[in-house]
């Protein structure tokens, strides 16, 4: 009889502690899962806040800033550089009034921009208020007098899915059974303010190699692709001849870096680009 009653006692008290034991868990899981949610929530809030105030992630689709962007860079802009405006936080809701700063943008910075056509695109600023710009069998001249222009060696990259070479008939060089390289005319120019970085010009006979003598007016600046033959911007003035400038209020950042490149191919792994990683745009 002693030994039944000891053995139900220590039964009885196996069972409670097992019970304690799995509310414990249950307590430790409902705990855990709080702290994930508001960590998860924390997180999402800090990353909305730094694309919408700081730096806010593009895709590069296309090649008309070769050599400086390549098409499938992944790219970071500093919006608190020039300040905020309507088109600063996504979907251009316009909460916010105009506080760019006229005094940060210079003359040779990468930016991106809103387009008239509500898309985004990145360019070189080359012409400041006040400039007067035309481009004369493909040298560029601000306020009558020519841009430094100087060759220097050849551009080469692969050709992939996302580069394929343009001109391909005068650039393309095969380098075996499945592979091809596009080597490309570059040149060194360099701004008043010894601003220098590298272009392209594969052709001496494009579209906008001569354009309209352009006066700069105001609070609006005149872009250009560094390559140059493969470029729409602020060449192109259109049929009433008012030039396709950038306004202020349409700046939403200064390109910082290149964080990621792929050559689009569906090897995941081997089309990144490792060389272009942390690569600064504007130097």
């Amino acid at each position: 009889m002693l030994k039944d009653k000891l053995l139900r006692q220590s039964k009885g008290i196996l069972n409670t502690r097992i019970l304690r034991s799995k509310l414990n868990e249950r307590q430790v899981r409902k705990l855990l899962g709080g702290m994930w949610f508001r960590v998860s929530v924390l997180l999402i809030l800090i990353a909305i806040i730094v694309r919408s105030f700081f730096w806010q992630p593009f895709a590069i689709p296309s090649q008309s800033m070769l050599p400086t962007v390549m098409a499938g860079d992944y790219i970071f802009a500093d919006k608190s550089v020039y300040g905020y405006n309507r088109h600063t936080l996504p979907f251009s809701p316009g909460w916010f009034s105009n506080s760019m700063k006229e005094s940060a943008i210079k003359r040779g910075d990468v930016i991106v921009f809103r387009g008239k056509d509500n898309r985004d695109y990145i360019k070189r600023i080359i012409g400041m208020p006040g400039d007067r710009l035309q481009m004369v069998a493909g040298a560029l001249h601000i306020d009558g007098l020519a841009v430094k222009k100087q060759r220097v060696t050849d551009m080469i990259i692969a050709e992939s899915d996302n580069s394929p070479c343009l001109l391909a008939s005068e650039t393309r060089e095969k380098t075996g059974k499945l592979g091809a390289i596009c080597r490309y005319p570059q040149y060194k120019e360099t701004l008043p303010g010894d601003i220098s970085y590298m272009t392209l010009d594969l052709s001496t006979t494009s579209l906008y190699d001569t354009s309209k003598l352009v006066m700069v007016p105001p609070g609006q600046y005149y872009v250009m692709g560094d390559n140059r033959d493969f470029s729409l911007d602020s060449r192109d003035s259109g049929q009433d001849g008012v030039p396709d400038l950038v306004a202020l209020d349409h700046i939403i950042g200064k390109a910082d870096t290149v964080v990621l490149s792929s050559d689009g191919s569906d090897a995941w792994l081997d089309a990144l680009r490792g060389d272009r990683y942390l690569k600064p745009l504007n130097e």
